[in-house]
């Protein structure tokens, strides 16, 4: 049993984006800072 509307569901998934966000990347810099390779996914 859901407690959010099929509206507010589909809303709220809109909103989320793929990859590549910014959090995203400033783990992937540090990573890479201290040589350990982070794998990035290329949404076409």
């Amino acid at each position: 049993m859901d407690r959010i509307s099929k509206e507010k569901r589909s809303w709220n998934m809109s909103r989320i984006k793929g990859s590549n966000t910014k959090p995203e990347i400033l783990v992937a810099n540090c990573e890479q800072f201290e040589d350990f390779r982070y794998p990035t996914v290329s949404v076409p």
